[in-house]
């Protein structure tokens, strides 16, 4: 990988950059150029990416192409998707795209990686059919009709997404639910929206390490056997081969395997996602899923450069991060369906891109990655959007549907239906963001420039969430690359687990005391106020 900054075009961007901060190269300058909105418009499979609205010119994305082509990273992305090792810090591949490229022939340390996702799906589709059929029921035999997942993060997020997403494919009488959250009100809630004589748990770690997950896998065994259930009538796994072999094994009627080159945030196609998604939707829904996201990888594999729209989305944001200073984005679908993406490209993004050094340990000297949020329009336009227009600036992506499977009738006075109101206040915010306003009123003045992309679907089918979902993988990696960064290891996520684990023997030692008479007269307050006083002085 050669360092962006290394290469003499980096220059060049920066000066280009400085003059993008002139008025005449304001958005609503840029935008009277001629075929700017058919220029900067590109489509492939069933999805559409407008950046006419970002700040930025035809001749800036082409040296922004040719920068990120030099870097290696596009080079770098086809050896991922071979298996080849790109996770140098911990010295495996990543492999979420060869897990779905099940046409092609790729090994691992001897070992057939499309060979054993087709063994797996095979797997994953026999038990389906075992538990909608009822040949695989609970204890008291009864057919399961909830499924809980207990898992956190990349276990949890991306299978979240795709269930709220695909909600109204879901079998009848099959609900599935998420336990990711430590705190006892999680289990709580879930509890009382379940039957636990018709639950099935569905525990994802890839080595069942995490304390949130163990803690709440013990909880759930503990209420199955307090209902005088077998939990192993009750339980699957899913795990990696790297499983940690100080856990305690964990009793289980069927257990499911993924790579261990397959991260968390890039697990949502793989076992982690494809077991739960699959009891609830179906075997076909998640088989179009597939599909949909092995054609984008197909697509950012194979097309070129100046047509890939997840290779044009990264160089965008590396534009905006690192040449136009931007630090924070935001993505707002405008579709009700598409509410959990946000949260899970939160993960997918900063857990990625958010790194201090390179893939070969030296300090970065840019900025890496953008911190990102989001929430459904229009309802964010009556949230955060006072920000948006007139204060700190940041980029956007709005993501549309041209045709949702929900509409509605036309309200007979105004003669438009809702879903058409959605789309135009999504031009409406792209283009008011964009152009601004002027006012006599210094309060109704709106000074514009601020940019974003339209990233539009042609539906809500699975086959699209699929599309969307390894467009943003690709779209992050892709980014990663550019930077010269590892965009799958994680080490900041550990160091709060680190310190947590200290301070968890305390409590052990409190809760086992042989004196506990003292421990009982003092609140939680005072216990909490003591333990932090103890680690501070145990750091300093």
């Amino acid at each position: 990988m050669v360092g962006l900054k290394k290469i003499p075009l980096f220059q060049d961007l920066q000066n280009d950059a400085r003059q993008m901060k002139t008025p005449s190269f304001h958005l609503k300058e840029l935008w009277k150029e001629k075929d700017r909105q058919t220029q900067l418009l590109y489509t492939a499979i069933g999805l559409q990416l407008d950046i006419a609205r970002q700040r930025i010119t035809p001749k800036i994305l082409k040296k922004l192409i040719k920068l990120a082509i030099e870097t290696g990273a596009v080079e770098k992305l086809s050896k991922m998707a071979m298996g080849q090792l790109v996770n140098v810090s911990e010295n495996r591949p990543a492999l979420h795209m060869a897990d779905r490229a099940t046409t092609k022939t790729i090994k691992i340390d001897n070992e057939n990686i499309s060979t054993q996702s087709i063994e797996v799906r095979k797997k994953i589709a026999q038990f389906t059919q075992d538990v909608h059929t009822g040949n695989a029921c609970g204890t008291t035999g009864k057919k399961f009709q909830h499924i809980v997942v207990v898992g956190i993060g990349g276990s949890h997020l991306g299978a979240a997404f795709l269930y709220d997403a695909l909600l109204d494919y879901a079998k009848p009488n099959m609900t599935l639910h998420f336990l990711s959250n430590i705190d006892p009100h999680n289990f709580l809630r879930i509890s009382r929206k379940i039957d636990l004589e018709t639950t099935l748990w569905v525990f994802i770690s890839k080595s069942f390490t995490t304390t949130e997950s163990i803690f709440n896998i013990w909880q759930a065994i503990d209420a199955m056997e307090k209902k005088g259930l077998v939990p192993k009538d009750h339980i699957v796994t899913v795990s990696s081969k790297t499983k940690d072999p100080n856990i305690p094994p964990i009793p289980a009627r069927e257990a499911f395997l993924f790579h261990a080159g397959i991260g968390g945030r890039f697990s949502a196609t793989s076992a982690a996602g494809l077991v739960p998604l699959s009891l609830v939707l179906g075997t076909d829904v998640c088989d179009e899923i597939l599909m949909g996201a092995h054609e984008m990888d197909e697509h950012v594999l194979s097309s070129p450069p100046a047509q890939n729209l997840p290779l044009l989305g990264a160089v965008i944001n590396v534009w905006n991060n690192c040449f136009l200073n931007y630090t924070v984005c935001a993505v707002i679908p405008y579709a009700e369906a598409l509410s959990l993406l946000p949260f899970h490209l939160q993960q997918v993004s900063m857990e990625s891109c958010g790194k201090r050094v390179d893939e070969a340990g030296n300090v970065l000297k840019l900025p890496s990655g953008m911190i990102l949020f989001g929430a459904p329009g229009t309802g964010a336009q009556h949230s955060f959007f006072q920000m948006a227009h007139q204060g700190r600036p940041f980029p956007i992506d709005f993501i549309g549907v041209l045709n949702p499977k929900q509409t509605s009738s036309s309200i007979s006075r105004e003669k438009i239906r809702a879903d058409q109101i959605l789309f135009s206040n999504l031009l409406a915010q792209a283009n008011a963001l964009a152009f601004g306003k002027t006012s006599e009123n210094s309060q109704t003045t709106f000074d514009g420039n601020r940019p974003s992309t339209i990233i539009t679907i042609t539906d809500l089918s699975p086959k699209n969430m699929g599309r969307l979902l390894s467009y943003y993988e690709a779209q992050t990696v892709l980014e990663g690359f550019i930077l010269g960064i590892n965009p799958f290891d994680q080490f900041g996520v550990e160091l709060g687990k680190t310190m947590a684990n200290s301070l968890y023997a305390e409590f052990v030692a409190m809760n086992t005391s042989e004196n506990p008479l003292d421990i009982a007269q003092k609140t939680n307050e005072e216990i909490r106020h003591y333990l932090l006083e103890m680690y501070i002085q145990k750091l300093f």
